[in-house]
Order: structure tokens, then C-alpha cells, then sequence
């Protein structure tokens, strides 16, 4: 068979296999994954509240121009708290977060075990 010939077998297979399908009258829902609590729910307003303004009195740089990226940051912290017990690199990573374009570095350690205290506290007391 010359290369040419083969274009049209190829395309009458792509052809029948998209037109397989499933029956969407009946779709199945995907079940839900369920490991404990979940460190990606939203708070309520007064969890969002007191996290800020824990993060405002560490330091008024974190966050201030943009709470959702704080509260991301916090939410991506508690991922690394339930995956892991190492303190040292809990607080090399709340570091590398919670840097902003004044602190490229972040914001050193004792503010770092604040952060976390504040995330422990506030984004994920759960865990």
C-alpha cells in the first residue's frame, strides 16, 4: 500500500472511533475522594479574617495587596503539613511561599514558625 492510500483507512478509524460513546442519558458521577478533612475547602469569613490578620501582625507586607494569594499560600503549606513531619522543611518551604517582591528570601525563621502557627491555626486546625 502506497503512503497516499493509507490517509484514508486512517481517517475512516478516527472517524469510527470518536463516534463511540457512552450513553449521556444515564451519566455515572464519579465518586468522591475522601481522606479526612479537606485542606482545599474554603473557610468561613471569620477563619479568613483572623489568618490575616495573624499574617498583618507578623508582618503587613504578607499578603496585604492580595488575601487570596496568601490564603493559596497557606492552603499549599497544609498539603506539605499532612505530607510531612519534618519541621525544618516545613519552614524552608512556608520561606520559599511566602516570599514577596521585597523579601525574595522570605521573611527569615522566626516569622516563618509564626506563618505556620497562623496556617496550623487558621487554614488547616485539622490537621
Amino acid at each position: 500500500m502506497k503512503p497516499p492510500t493509507l490517509v484514508a483507512p486512517v481517517l475512516l478509524a478516527l472517524v469510527l472511533v470518536s463516534a463511540c460513546g457512552a450513553d449521556e442519558t444515564d451519566p455515572v458521577p464519579a465518586p468522591a475522594i475522601l481522606d479526612g478533612p479537606s485542606i482545599r475547602s474554603d473557610p468561613d469569613s471569620a477563619r479568613h479574617v483572623k489568618y490575616y490578620e495573624a499574617l498583618a501582625a507578623i508582618d503587613p507586607e504578607i499578603g496585604d495587596d492580595n488575601p487570596d494569594w496568601a490564603w493559596d499560600r497557606g492552603r499549599d503549606q497544609c498539603t506539605s503539613i499532612k505530607g510531612s513531619a519534618d519541621d525544618a522543611k516545613l519552614l524552608e518551604l512556608a520561606e520559599k511561599r511566602f516570599a514577596t517582591p521585597d523579601h525574595p528570601e522570605g521573611f527569615g525563621t522566626a516569622k516563618n514558625k509564626l506563618i505556620m502557627k497562623a496556617v496550623r491555626q487558621y487554614v488547616c486546625p485539622e490537621l
